[in-house]
């Protein structure tokens, strides 16, 4: 992806893969089945040839405004629950 050198007032964009994660295969061999995530999520963006680092970590009942932030909401992260059965 190209970033434009004057960047549009609506922001740019990015398009990530989908589906982006797979699970599996694997073998139930339980009834109940649940999938959640880490507490935390790090990720790298590469810009101009420097890496930018990224840690998100999820909260109960997020109330913090979305984006960019530095300080944390009220409360411990959470391991949110994607799927149960």
């Amino acid at each position: 992806m190209a970033i434009p050198k004057k960047i549009p007032t609506a922001g740019v964009a990015i398009a990530l893969p989908k589906p982006p994660l797979t699970l599996g295969p694997f073998k139930a061999t339980a009834t109940k089945i649940t999938i959640s995530e880490d507490r935390h999520l790090t990720f790298t963006v590469v810009v101009s040839g420097s890496s930018l680092t990224f840690t998100c970590l999820a909260y109960p009942n997020n109330s913090m405004p979305t984006g960019v932030t530095f300080s944390k909401p009220q409360g411990s992260p959470i391991s949110p629950v994607i799927a149960s059965s």
